[in-house]
């Protein structure tokens, strides 16, 4: 028998074979689908985009991928790679493949409005069947990218200020107050190096020259957060003080809390300041002197106001405190009672030193004194806010009154305290044309004309001030 004749039995297994072998090829069918179905779920349920590519060419992609770069599937499909990659990555992008580089790396992409997309990648060839294709994984980091980058600007501004700036600018641990870092303003100013103070705290630098500050800055900063302009002394490492006007707040660094401080040195300025309100101070001074000069002028020339006007100074301070005149302005009130009567500068001698009653024609005259007052003075800026008593102290809370015929809280309130006072120590007071009044009748007369030449409130305060003062 030949060796090619095949027995009966042989022929007859023919098509079990054939059987098995198809079974063999639908098992494999179902295998590579339901294999191709599960990279589709896990492909499709990802939160990166997912890509397979063969020789540079887009093979397969999810949907996340499409969204990513702004295409559809069918548009890219078919299409190189390369077409959406920016040009700066194209040679990063080569080599990866040709390599076979399977680490993380990143690349800058194009979406379809042009656009640049960041991105990290990571790929693996791999292969299927007959073909070698590269899976690839893209995560788009455009926003983490942009937030670093924009992290980098503010950390080297922060830098560039934080080494250029002449303050005093340092850094210290919340926790403990160690020293983490300083600037050169700092050395410049306080004289420590950072060898000097890294490492250190305050306390034992003893650069506080008062604890009260470094208690109001710890009080701040756990209140609020922050501190701003705090006038703070400093003890420098040669011993010396300097005053610094220092800002500070609670920042995080690497997840530690700390506490950014900023200090100028302000001691120059203090210096000087002190030198102006100095001159300021002496400048007043003179100008009081000289309004002194001016009353006693004019008590020599009229012994009737003799020690007249230092009197209702006193008494007028106490009584604009009893209104609630704030102190800011007794300045201005002390001058204008002092200079109260300086118009009658102006009044013949015949006149103002007349021992008798005077004339409707004299009394006319001796009527224009708070004019004569307001001639003189208006044109002395620094008097100016002091002019109401001299022009005004006549004026009657009726109406009555002159120059102006003021009535009620038309008059300032300074003059309305300060005719109270005027009129009772002139009453009190002895004159060449009248003997002075009994204190009694002084208070009677205030007390009747409330209401009338006197505001009746202040005319309250007064009556209370001079009784209690009997």
């Amino acid at each position: 028998m030949r060796k090619q004749d095949r027995t009966k039995a042989e022929i007859l297994r023919e098509p079990q074979k054939l059987q098995r072998r198809v079974v063999e090829l639908e098992n494999t069918e179902d295998a590579l689908y339901e294999s191709e179905q599960r990279f589709r779920v896990f492909a499709e349920s990802t939160f990166e985009g997912v890509v397979l590519s063969e020789n540079g060419v887009f093979v397969d992609l999810n949907e996340q991928f499409a969204d990513m770069v702004g295409y559809t599937r069918e548009e890219l499909i078919g299409k190189s790679i390369m077409s959406i990659i920016a040009p700066e990555s194209h040679e990063l992008v080569e080599e990866a493949v040709h390599t076979n580089r399977t680490e993380p790396y990143r690349i800058s992409g194009l979406h379809k409005d042009g656009t640049i997309i960041h991105a990290e990648v990571m790929a693996r060839t791999t292969r299927i069947g007959d073909r070698q294709l590269r899976a690839t994984a893209i995560r788009d980091i455009t926003e983490q990218e942009r937030i670093q980058s924009a992290l980098r600007i503010s950390e080297s501004k922060f830098s560039t200020a934080f080494h250029t700036s002449p303050d005093s600018i340092n850094i210290n641990r919340l926790s403990d107050g160690l020293y983490l870092d300083i600037n050169q303003g700092f050395t410049d100013i306080t004289g420590y190096t950072r060898e000097d103070v890294i490492g250190k705290t305050s306390l034992e630098l003893d650069i506080w020259a008062r604890p009260k500050d470094r208690e109001q800055l710890v009080q701040g900063l756990q209140a609020h957060g922050q501190v701003t302009n705090l006038e703070a002394t400093f003890q420098m490492k040669n011993g010396h003080y300097r005053f610094g006007l220092m800002s500070a707040r609670i920042i995080e660094i690497n997840d530690e809390l700390c506490i950014l401080s900023v200090t100028r040195d302000i001691t120059e300025r203090r210096e000087a300041q002190k030198q102006v309100e100095l001159l300021n101070q002496e400048l007043l001074t003179a100008y009081d002197e000289t309004l002194e000069g001016w009353s006693r002028a004019l008590n020599l020339r009229d012994p009737n106001t003799d020690k007249h006007s230092k009197r209702v100074v006193d008494l007028t301070l106490k009584l604009a405190t009893a209104v609630g005149i704030p102190e800011s302005e007794f300045v201005y009130i002390r001058r204008g009672a002092i200079l109260h009567d300086i118009g009658k500068m102006g009044i013949p001698d015949q006149i103002l030193l007349k021992p008798g009653p005077l004339t409707d024609q004299e009394w006319e005259i001796m009527k224009k004194h708070p004019v004569f007052a307001f001639e003189m003075l208006s044109k002395i800026p620094f008097l100016k806010k002091s002019l109401d008593i001299p022009y005004s102290h006549h004026e009657k809370w009726d109406g009555s009154g002159y120059p102006g015929g003021l009535k009620g809280a038309e008059i300032p309130l300074g003059v309305r305290v300060f005719s109270v006072v005027d009129n009772f120590d002139a009453l009190t007071s002895t004159r060449t044309y009248r003997p002075a009044w009994k204190r009694e009748d002084a208070i009677a007369f205030i007390r009747e004309n409330a209401d009338s030449h006197f505001d009746p409130e202040i005319v309250k305060l007064f009556l209370q001030l001079v009784e209690n003062n009997a």
